[in-house]
């Protein structure tokens, strides 16, 4: 009996955890809109977050960047919890997790810097359907993913800052600075 819960448990945390054709918003919709953000990329707003616009798209593009290149990796799946909890509740919490330095912004970032990395980005993006599907990428706090959960990972974490983007630049938002 148990094993038949925990079977059935499993199976619909995977079918959770896997990107649908649908997902939205997509990779391709979240790039984008980090596009769109590029002639407000001074602005700041030190109650949401204590850098700028800027950062924020510097670094969703680096992550984007540095996880293409680093997927030719051929070591299996593993449980992990808090990639559970991250595909399930398709957010990241705020505050919680320190970026590694090579996919942290430069202290001056140029909108020439930005445009080459967009395009760079989306380039990746569209050489990853010729990825083979069990390439995988081993991130420190939510394990090894696959090359589909890969994708998914890019999507959540992408729109984690998409969302303090547009914080950043809302109109009724406080300013503590």
């Amino acid at each position: 009996m148990n094993q038949m819960i925990y079977s059935i448990y499993f199976s619909a945390l995977l079918a959770l955890m896997t990107p649908q054709a649908d997902s939205s918003p997509t990779l391709t919709d979240a790039i984008a809109e980090l596009e769109s953000y590029l002639p407000l990329m001074e602005e700041q707003r030190s109650s949401v977050s204590s850098v700028s616009v800027a950062w924020h798209l510097d670094h969703s593009l680096k992550v984007i960047l540095r996880v293409y290149e680093s997927l030719p990796q051929k070591t299996g799946l593993q449980l992990n919890f808090s990639r559970s909890y991250m595909f399930i509740s398709g957010s990241i919490p705020r505050g919680r997790l320190k970026s590694p330095a090579a996919v942290l912004p430069p202290s001056v970032i140029t909108e020439e810097a930005i445009n080459q990395q967009l395009t760079e980005a989306r380039a990746c993006l569209q050489a990853w359907s010729t990825l083979e599907d069990d390439l995988y990428f081993e991130h420190a706090v939510v394990g090894k993913m696959n090359t589909k959960k890969t994708l998914r990972f890019l999507e959540i974490h992408t729109e984690h800052h998409l969302k303090i983007i547009r914080d950043i630049l809302r109109e009724d938002q406080p300013d503590n600075g």
